[in-house]
């Protein structure tokens, strides 16, 4: 995570709930959930759980963004709202998906 200072913090995560994305799990709603309150508070702990994220940023979360995307404060937070925001690109055989 970066903060708006442009600082790069290690992204907070629970001994049992792992952070991951690109699938319909416990990882990406793990994610979710530590998005949603990091968007609130960007010392919140990390998430305890896989539920109670909004359900856009839990859709965001099991999607298969390409390594090294970046997600801007903007697309969290339209996704968070339920508004539309940039999905990412599919990617394709000869890009090595």
């Amino acid at each position: 995570m970066r903060t708006e200072n442009g600082v790069l913090q290690v992204a907070p995560q629970h001994y049992y709930y792992g952070i991951n994305w690109g699938y319909g799990g416990s990882g990406p709603g793990s994610l979710a959930l530590l998005i949603h309150r990091l968007l609130d508070d960007i010392t919140a702990p990390a998430a305890d759980t896989i539920i109670g994220a909004p359900d856009g940023l839990d859709e965001l979360t099991q999607l298969a963004w390409p390594l090294e995307q970046v997600l801007t404060r903007e697309t969290l937070e339209a996704a968070r709202q339920g508004r539309a925001y940039r999905r990412p690109t599919p990617r394709s055989k000869e890009d090595g998906a």
